[in-house]
């Protein structure tokens, strides 16, 4: 049996990497947040790199800065 992957709204990613910057401890944000603590990195990592634009809906690719 296939897990369906979860889509989350660009803001709620936004919000995420925002509070994670102003909180100490991201584990109890991501367990707070009902999210893996390894994807609210990889949402970070992302955000430091794209800005707004790397949390775009299923399907949309993401362009580099080039």
């Amino acid at each position: 049996m296939k897990r369906e992957r979860k889509i989350y709204d660009p803001a709620f990613n936004i919000q995420a990497v925002q509070l994670s910057s102003e909180r100490a401890t991201i584990s109890k944000l991501a367990r707070a947040l009902g999210i893996k603590a390894t994807l609210l990195y990889k949402w970070r990592k992302d955000y430091e790199e794209f800005g707004a634009d790397s949390f775009l809906w299923k399907g949309n690719l993401k362009l580099t800065r080039e």
